[in-house]
């Protein structure tokens, strides 16, 4: 179990897992609605990267690439969306655009938590 010393009582892989679940659910878009496939499918796998590890730490021998992935994971959807542009306009988005930003900022905050603070959990 990956678990941030900053965050007690609180495993850092659920919350991956969690912000990765999030990210993927709101990539997922209309039947017919006209996106930018390439796009969709590199912000879609920057999401879905993170959600494996968090599920391979959750149900499995938690490893510290698990958390390393992770965070690649959520720091190549936060740059893909420029969450830098999106936090000061967060009340002007859309509900899609709020989750979104709420998944990568959450995600690259969790994983990078457990990267800091990775440590092997007692049997």
């Amino acid at each position: 179990m990956l678990t941030a010393g900053a965050v007690r009582g609180v495993r850092a892989d659920v919350l991956i897992l969690a912000f990765a679940a999030l990210g993927v659910a709101m990539e997922l878009r209309a039947p017919g609605e006209l996106v930018d496939e390439p796009v969709l499918l590199v912000e879609l796998l920057a999401f879905a990267t993170p959600l494996v590890a968090g599920a391979l730490a959750t149900f499995g021998t938690p490893r510290p690439w698990h958390a390393t992935l992770a965070a690649f994971g959520f720091g190549v959807a936060a740059a893909r969306l420029e969450v830098w542009v999106l936090v000061p306009h967060i009340l002007e988005l859309s509900p899609r655009g709020k989750l979104l930003a709420i998944a990568a900022l959450g995600g690259a905050v969790a994983s990078a938590l457990a990267v800091l603070t990775w440590r092997k959990a007692p049997p």
